[in-house]
């Protein structure tokens, strides 16, 4: 894709299209997975098709350390890493200068974009212009019930067993 960044850039493609014409957004995607499976090349297909749709956008897809083997909080300090690099270094390595920045995440994803939006906050850091999290994991105990936990008894895919595990390895 013309505008794809990847965040790990020892083992993915790294590019950016010389011709791109005022390239003022970073769209920063962070891939889903339970916070144990899935890559950035895993969602790579509609990340592609971003970079190549949107005009003025470079897309950043990020990958962080799983669990179960690195467990909590790895996954946010990735992520957090990966978003203040982008913020600091893209206009001197890249020679983008961002106006705008977005955080896209599905599932895990999302509920990582949302905590870097927090961290971001709290730390009186540049805060995303916009957050699109698609599906997150947002609330997260077992001590509380929440009706969506009914939904995912018998879900074939995502089942509360399942969730359940992913979020014990997390």
């Amino acid at each position: 894709a013309k505008n794809t960044i990847f965040a790990d850039m020892d083992t993915r493609p790294f590019s950016v299209n010389p011709t791109a014409k005022k390239i003022d957004t970073a769209l920063i995607h962070i891939h889903g997975g339970a916070f144990i499976g899935s890559t950035t090349l895993s969602h790579v297909t509609y990340t592609c098709r971003w970079a190549n749709a949107f005009e003025n956008v470079a897309v950043f897809s990020v990958d962080y350390r799983l669990a179960p083997q690195c467990r909590f909080p790895a996954a946010i300090d990735d992520c957090w890493q990966a978003y203040v690099w982008i913020v600091r270094h893209s206009r001197e390595v890249l020679n983008l200068d961002f106006k705008r920045i977005v955080i896209a995440g599905d599932s895990a994803g999302g509920s990582l974009a949302y905590a870097i939006t927090v961290m971001a906050i709290e730390r009186g850091f540049r805060v995303p212009d916009a957050l699109m999290p698609c599906y997150p994991t947002s609330m997260q105990s077992f001590e509380a019930f929440w009706p969506s936990m009914l939904a995912a008894v018998d879900e074939p895919i995502l089942s509360c067993g399942f969730t359940i595990l992913a979020w014990k390895a997390y």
